[in-house]
């Protein structure tokens, strides 16, 4: 996960409370638990030290065509 450079705590904030905000109906957004995951990951993020530069991954590379297991190719590239 990357965030943008303009992502301040400021922002997550204001993220946060929009998700503790119920609807003129007193419902809360149906993925609130997954919006707090990701604001607490955006949070981490902001504020770790010595992070790598992020990976991209190239969702185009499969298997397809002739399959060959030694390429070990698996996951988000299968």
């Amino acid at each position: 996960m990357v965030l943008r450079d303009d992502v301040t705590q400021k922002t997550i904030d204001a993220l946060r409370e929009e998700a503790n905000t119920p609807d003129e109906f007193g419902n809360f957004n149906k993925d609130k638990e997954t919006v707090e995951n990701e604001l607490k990951l955006a949070e981490e993020i902001l504020y770790a030290k010595n992070l790598r530069d992020a990976v991209s991954i190239h969702s185009e590379i499969t298997n397809s065509g002739t399959y060959d297991p030694s390429r070990g190719f698996s996951g988000l590239n299968a």
